[in-house]
Parts: structure tokens; C-alpha cells; sequence
């Protein structure tokens, strides 16, 4: 909840107190930096009401950082939180008229628990955030309607209702002539993908909802009263969340309360889940697949330019695998983040996280030196077990499920080529030789294995080995060669093989498969391996 609303207004105590010393420097507390004493507070509390609920200073001095606060327990469930685009992530509170801030409350219900707590900095853009998020959540259904449009698009250039403008000519085995096509499939599988991601929050909506806490709307916006017993009740909100969801970004651990969302939690719940959600993951996915999908559209716009020319080669087609470079820079600059990720952890320095307000700082810090012994022993703790308990998630790679994703793009346009087949009538084993040896065999199975070394080689060299933009750009570009060396070897020989016969096209497609789970399976059986190894030492 980093930078969020509630750590930069006027503060109301609701309950009476009579503070009989506060000694601090000459900066206002807006000024504070990370680095000033804590103010000693000595209260004096009046005497409240029965019914009163916990105020900020009540809470202070009896420690009671834990309590959960019922009445105001409010939460959005997550498919919720994503309609219309994420709307609710896109701006921070502090940027929205107090009109539309006063409605935000409303967008939540009470709730006895939360199935998920979402732990994020408002320093960070919510369109990261609402990326991440949608794909977490949504890449199932997203593949599911990128196979439907595919289907749907093949049925209808089947039954001649899409047109197919474009001729080119075909030489297999079993099959020479002419040909007609288009992209309709690329163009399905694009569309599909992309709707899919942003339908998918409506569609789990159907299903049962995952209650979240989101401080925009779990925390009144515009009621100070309200305001004050949601901001200093999060520890009350984190006791009883099934997980907590940290959407990392690089100021994360840079913020005192995201630093206080963590400690209260582990606190609370020594047995809980802590998962680790890094938003540099998902926005490389979404790179990767709009740079594919644009290569793929180049590479079939260059045969267009080629039939059109009666040539048999273009500059265009070579300039298809132009974004293919830009995407290797790009990794490169955001792999960096995970290094920054394990630097914070490894290097974490609780005086060095920011809060606006003296007394908010106090507040966190009396609270992690109650639960965890000292300041020091905290730090230790974050520097050691909770980096360990982390890094064992593999948060840091890119799962399974997104790999899917990225090769549906690559599918998608060798479908353009096998629809063409079967819009030409050919024989089932010419088709069934295209479809193995040139969609299986080097569209998903070779397309996985050149991603893997790439995502190794720009992870281990992303670093730049010498000052200097140019060099920067050079060292991407040798690495884009190692791209281009494997394309060229996959691309001739898958060609030759499905060409000249089934069982060839089988050959190479069992290869390819071969080379894409050993990429897979090696990296994890080493990191087990070290992981073993690690704990035996």
C-alpha cells in the first residue's frame, strides 16, 4: 500500500488523547526523510468509550496492531478489481477528485476474510499492474478463445465465406500448384488472444469469487474517521488473508508501509502465503507476444511483396526478424529487474524505507520491534529466511503457461500456410506432413527452444559489458545473430524434412520436441540441484 492515500493526510485521532510530549527536529513531518529519529510519544489516553474503535494512538500504545477492526472489513472480488480495463488500477487515489474518490467505497462489501491481500506501491503505474494481473488470472481463457477463433477462422475459409486474395506456389512430395491465402487465421489468434485477456475477468466472474483487499476500496477515501481506522487497522486486514499477493516493482521495498504489509503478515500468519508476483514477468510477456505477432506479419507481408514482384526474395522479409532485435534489447533492460529484486532482498535496510509522516514511521517501527525483537532481527529475517522462501517460488520465471501463450502467436501464423492446404483440397498426408513439420515441428517445439536460449542468454548478459548507448545496442544485436543462427538451422531444415515426406516431417518434429524439453527440464533439475546443495550446506 505503498504511497497510498492514507499515508499523506491530515490526521484525526477518533479517539480523545492528550499527548504530553513529542519531541522532534525543525522539519514538518511532510519532510521527514528516512533517515530522522523517531519522535518519542508519550500518551496520556483519555478515557473512551465502550463502543470506541481503535484509534492510531490506541493502537500504538497497547500494541494491539493486530485487531481486527470488523465493521470496516470491506473487500472487491479480483475479477471485480479488472472490469472495464482495469479501471480501478489505472489512476491513484491521489490524482482523482474527491467526487470520484467518495464512490470508491461503495465498489466494496463487507466480507469476513480475504482469500488475497494485493500489496503494491501507487509509485508504480497501474497499467503494470493491471497486466500483470490479467494474465495471472486470465491466460487460461485467453487460450481457450485463441483456439476458438483459430477453429472458427478455418471453418469459414473452408466454406469460402473469407476470402483468400493471395496465390503462391506449393512443391511437396504429394502436392504442386498453386495455392490461396491469407492471414486470417494470424489475424483470429491475435484478436482472440487479446480478448480473451480482457473478457476473461467477466468470465470468472461466474465462478467464485476471490475476495481481495485493495486499499483504493477497502479503505474509505474521503471519511477521515474511516480513513484512519483502515490505514492503521491493515494489520488487523492482513490476520485474516489467505495470501498475500505482492505485485513487485523496483520502489517496493522502498515504501515503510509495504515493508509494515509484510512483516504484519508473516507475524499473523507464520504458516501463511506469501506470493511473490514480479510486474517486470508479465510485462516481458506482453513485449514478447506483440513483437511476435508483429515479426509474423512482416515475414507474410514480405511472400505478399514477393509474389506481387514475381521475386523470389525481399528486403522485407529479411526486416521481419528486425523486431525480433528490439525485443532482445528490451529483455535485456527488463531482466535487470530481477537483479535489482534480489539486490533489495539481499541488501534490505528498514531505515531507508520511506514514510511521509513521523508518527507513521514510529507507528511501523514499534510494530516490527514488538514482533520480530528488533529492528535488526527484522532485517535478518528479510535478508535471509523470507529471500530463501521466495526465491524457492521461482517467481522471477516466466511460467509455464506463458510459454503457451507466446508460441499460440507463432501457431497462429503457420496456420496461415496450412489452411491454404486445405483450401486447395491436398491430400491428408501432405496437410498432416505441413502440420507436424512446419506447425508443431518448427512453429512451437523449435520456436520454445530458440525462446529458452534467448530469455538464458539476455538474463546472463544483460548487464552491458561496456559504458556507452552504442555498445549497449551492439552487445544486443550479437545475441539477436545467436536468434537468427538458430531461426536460419530450424526454419531450412524443417522446410526439407516436411517437403519431402511424412516421416521426415515425424523426424524433425520428434527432434524439436526433444530440444524443447530438454531446455525446460535441464534448467530446473540444476536449480534443484542447487537448491539441494544449498540446504545441505
Amino acid at each position: 500500500m505503498g504511497n497510498c492515500n492514507g499515508c499523506c493526510h491530515e490526521e484525526n485521532p477518533a479517539v480523545p488523547v492528550e499527548v504530553t510530549a513529542w519531541h522532534r527536529d525543525a522539519k514538518s513531518e511532510d519532510e521527514a526523510s528516512p533517515e530522522a529519529p523517531v519522535p518519542t510519544i508519550t500518551i496520556v489516553p483519555a478515557s473512551p468509550r465502550a463502543d470506541a474503535s481503535p484509534s492510531k494512538l490506541s493502537r500504538l500504545q497497547n500494541m494491539d496492531v493486530l485487531e481486527v477492526d470488523k465493521e470496516i472489513l470491506r473487500g472487491i472480488s479480483l475479477s471485480a478489481s479488472l472490469h472495464s480495463g482495469g479501471k480501478l488500477w489505472r489512476k491513484s487515489p491521489l490524482d482523482m477528485p474527491e467526487q470520484e474518490r467518495e464512490k470508491l467505497w461503495t465498489r466494496s462489501a463487507p466480507v469476513e476474510n480475504f482469500d488475497i491481500f494485493l500489496s503494491h506501491t501507487w509509485l508504480t503505474p497501474g497499467r503494470h499492474k493491471v497486466v500483470s494481473l490479467l494474465f495471472q488470472s486470465g491466460w487460461k481463457f485467453a487460450l481457450c478463445c485463441w483456439l476458438l477463433s483459430i477453429i472458427i477462422a478455418d471453418i469459414l475459409i473452408i466454406q469460402d465465406v473469407l476470402p483468400m486474395p493471395f496465390r503462391t506456389e506449393v512443391e511437396m512430395f504429394c502436392f504442386k500448384g498453386e495455392v490461396h491465402f491469407f492471414f486470417w487465421p494470424m489475424l483470429a489468434g491475435f484478436l482472440g488472444t487479446w480478448m480473451g485477456l480482457l473478457l476473461s475477468p467477466y468470465v470468472n466472474s461466474l465462478s467464485k469469487p476471490k475476495m481481495c483487499f485493495l486499499d483504493v476500496v477497502s479503505i474509505h477515501q474521503t471519511d477521515q474517521e474511516l480513513m484512519e481506522r483502515g490505514i492503521y487497522g491493515l494489520g488487523g486486514f492482513l490476520s485474516v488473508a489467505k495470501e498475500l499477493r505482492v505485485l513487485w516493482s523496483t520502489p517496493y521495498l522502498s515504501r515503510l508501509w509495504c515493508v509494515f504489509e509484510l512483516a504484519a503478515y508473516r507475524s499473523a500468519n507464520p504458516n501463511g502465503k506469501i506470493s511473490l508476483k514480479p510486474l517486470f514477468v508479465e510485462r516481458g510477456m506482453m513485449g514478447l507476444m506483440l513483437g511476435t505477432y508483429f515479426a509474423a506479419f512482416l515475414f507474410w507481408l514480405g511472400l505478399v511483396f514477393n509474389i506481387s514482384q514475381g521475386q523470389a526474395f525481399s528486403l522485407l522479409e529479411l526486416l521481419a526478424l528486425t523486431p525480433v532485435f528490439v525485443i532482445v534489447h528490451f529483455l535485456r533492460w527488463n531482466i535487470r529487474e530481477k537483479f535489482k529484486l534480489l539486490s533489495d532482498l539481499k541488501d534490505f535496510d528498514l531505515e531507508k524505507a520511506f514514510c511521509r509522516t513521523a508518527f507513521d514511521r514510529s507507528f511501523v517501527h514499534s510494530a516490527i520491534v514488538k514482533w520480530y525483537g528488533s529492528k535488526e532481527a527484522f532485517m535478518r529475517y528479510v535478508r535471509g529466511p523470507l529471500r530463501e522462501e521466495l526465491m524457492l517460488q521461482g517467481a522471477t520465471y516466466v511460467p509455464f503457461g506463458y510459454f503457451m501463450m507466446l508460441s499460440s502467436a507463432t501457431f497462429a501464423a503457420s496456420m496461415n500456410h496450412v489452411s491454404a492446404m486445405m483450401k486447395a483440397q491436398a491430400t491428408f498426408e501432405c496437410i498432416a506432413s505441413e502440420f507436424l513439420g512446419s506447425a508443431l515441428g518448427f512453429y512451437v517445439f523449435w520456436f520454445l527452444f530458440m525462446l529458452k536460449i534467448c530469455l538464458w542468454l539476455t538474463e546472463h548478459f544483460a548487464m552491458p559489458w561496456w559504458r556507452g548507448r552504442l555498445v549497449n545496442w551492439l552487445q544486443s544485436f550479437v545475441l539477436f545473430l545467436v536468434f537468427v543462427a538458430l531461426y536460419t538451422v530450424g526454419f531450412i531444415t524443417s522446410r526439407f524434412a516436411y517437403r519431402h515426406s511424412l516421416s521426415g516431417a515425424l523426424l524433425w518434429m520428434s527432434f524439436s520436441f526433444i530440444c524443447c524439453t530438454m531446455s525446460f527440464c535441464i534448467p530446473r533439475c540444476v536449480n534443484t540441484l542447487k537448491r539441494a546443495v544449498a540446504g545441505a550446506l
